[in-house]
């Protein structure tokens, strides 16, 4: 995962204190994303989120509408079910 691709601005904000990628993917971890009942998330949920999170958020700040890189190098989508847990 990445916030764009490579050669495309990214966009930040005094805010956020950091990228909106970034932003976005702490917002998932601490809830925003939905979690189940033990606190967990799910890569795919997390991707889903991110994809649509991630444009939203970097429109309200600027001109510039992020789409992030989400990809893997493995021919098994079972790797979106990776489950991470949430403190």
């Amino acid at each position: 995962m990445a916030a764009t691709e490579a050669g495309r601005p990214t966009v930040e904000n005094d805010r956020w204190q950091n990228g909106v990628f970034t932003y976005c993917l702490l917002r998932a971890m601490e809830g925003a994303a939905g979690t189940g009942k033990y606190g967990v998330i799910d890569m795919g949920t997390l991707r889903d989120y991110l994809w649509e999170q991630v444009p939203l958020e970097s429109k309200k700040v600027s001109d510039i509408e992020l789409r992030p890189v989400i990809v893997t190098s493995s021919p098994k989508s079972d790797i979106w079910n990776l489950t991470l847990q949430i403190k």
